[in-house]
Parts: C-alpha cells; structure tokens; sequence
C-alpha cells in the first residue's frame, strides 16, 4: 500500500460512527480486565432495588443484559445524540424511558427529589450532588469511571497530553464526601490495552474521539501515525488502561422513634439549659 494510501485509509477509520459502547465488536484489541466485576456488583444492587437509574447508557447494551433482575421502576440518560435512537429502541420494549441528558452540561437530571434507590454509572461523569438530590434515604450509587491517566500514553504520541487528569479516584471520593455521601468502596486498577495493528487502534479512537488531541489531522500528523504502525509491526502497540470504582451511600433516613437533635432550635435548647 502506497504511503498516501495508508494515510487515506487512517484518515478513514478515525472518521467512523458507531452508536453505543458494546466494544466486543472490537475483536483486534484486548484489554486487561478490573479485578472488579462491574457487572455482578451492579446486578446485586438491581436485584434489592425497585427504582433504579442508569446514567450514560449508551445504546442500552448493559442495562437490557440484566434482564429479569431489572427493578419495577427504572430509567435511563443519554447526552450523545447518535446514541438516542439506538438506546430507545432497544430499552423501551422493557418500560424503559430514556432521557436526553448531557452530564456536562451543569443542568439538573431531568427528575424529582428522591426518585431512585440506585443509580448507575458506567463510564459516564456525573454530579455528585445531583446523584444524592435524585437518590433516596439510603439510596446506592455504583460506578466505574475511566481514570484520567487512561491511553495517556498513546494521546502523548499522538502530540498531545491527557485530557482529564482530574479523573481520579481521589478527586472522586472527595466530591462524594462533599456531597454528603459514605464511600463504602474504593478500588483502583492500572493495567493495558493491547493492539493488533495501528488500524485497531484507530478504530478504537473513532468510538473516543475526545481522547485524540485536539485538531490532529492524519495527514499533518502521519509522521506520528507512522511511528505507531512500527511500533505495532514489532508487537509494541500498547496503552495504558486506568480503571476506579466507587460504592457510595446517601444517610439512612432519620429514626422517627428518637429525637433528631439536629432539629432543635436555638430557643428551645436555652429554656433546656434554664431548667
């Protein structure tokens, strides 16, 4: 393949649309997996919940797995146009609504107070106040998050730099803390990608274009497409693959059989204190 021919064919594969976040289509790429099982943990919580929300569902591929252990009453967001359609179709044949949302927009999730005893999310950024608005008293929020250091590695090849440092398991954690949430899990995982060829890679980047740095054009930038096809050519197409977990609770409802201090007021402490 001539060199004009190889960088049409990249500039190709980068400019691919896929809907949804099933990545087992990608049969060119492994990856090491979390010591973790998302999957079972979240199926737990579903089986002892009876409203349950699934933030950034994608195409709705992993909420429509769990099937019978789906709660009465769930929901659904997605923010990624393309993703809409896909997701509606295949979820709300089991009652499922799905609900435009941008998680990075900074508007509100388009539901009440005290909506969900669980929500979910996978891979999808959140606000932690708004999770704890929509959760109930006692109410579980389960998530894995891509941590920022995650294909930093090949982006830095690629002539730029990580584009969400601040994703880490830490930050994560404070911000739960903050919202007035208990962190009952934290875990934490570096592993690899691996990659049969460049072509892979690519194809992999077209599902995550915001991990490519910004402006990169193939045709500017073949020189560090090149240097990637060689290192894959030898067997060294790696990046590095960052993973964190999160269980967090929202405070136990107040016992009404005991007196909630909290709530006395100033008033009545002092006329205590007189007698």
């Amino acid at each position: 393949m001539a060199k004009s021919e190889g960088i049409q064919r990249w500039s190709a594969l980068l400019e691919e649309t896929t809907t949804g976040w099933d990545f087992a289509e990608h049969t060119d790429m492994d990856e090491d997996p979390e010591p973790w099982d998302y999957r079972q943990i979240a199926r737990d919580h579903l089986r002892v919940s009876h409203r349950a929300l699934d933030l950034g569902t994608g195409g709705g591929e992993l909420l429509a797995s769990f099937g019978e252990d789906l709660p009465q009453t769930v929901a659904a967001t997605e923010g990624w146009a393309p993703n809409l359609p896909v997701a509606a179709e295949r979820l709300e044949p089991l009652g499922i609504t799905v609900h435009e949302h941008d998680s990075e927009s900074g508007e509100p999730l388009p539901f009440p107070d005290d909506s969900f005893d669980l929500v979910l999310a996978r891979h999808e950024s959140y606000d932690p106040a708004e999770v704890a608005r929509v959760l109930g008293p006692d109410g579980v929020l389960v998530t894995q998050q891509v941590g920022g250091e995650d294909l930093a590695d090949i982006t830095e090849a690629l002539g730029g730099t990580a584009p969400y440092p601040e994703v880490t398991l830490v930050e994560f954690e404070r911000a739960l803390m903050c919202a007035g949430m208990t962190v009952e899990r934290a875990d934490t995982f570096t592993g690899a990608y691996r990659f049969r060829d460049l072509e892979a890679l690519l194809r992999f980047l077209a599902r995550i274009p915001w991990m490519l740095p910004e402006g990169f054009d193939p045709v500017r930038d073949a020189a560090r497409l090149e240097e990637l096809r060689r290192r894959a050519d030898v067997g060294e197409l790696t990046g590095v693959l960052s993973r964190f977990l999160l269980v967090a609770r929202t405070p136990s409802p107040t016992d009404h059989g005991r007196l909630d201090h909290s709530r006395l007021r100033a008033e009545d402490n002092r006329e205590v204190r007189e007698i």
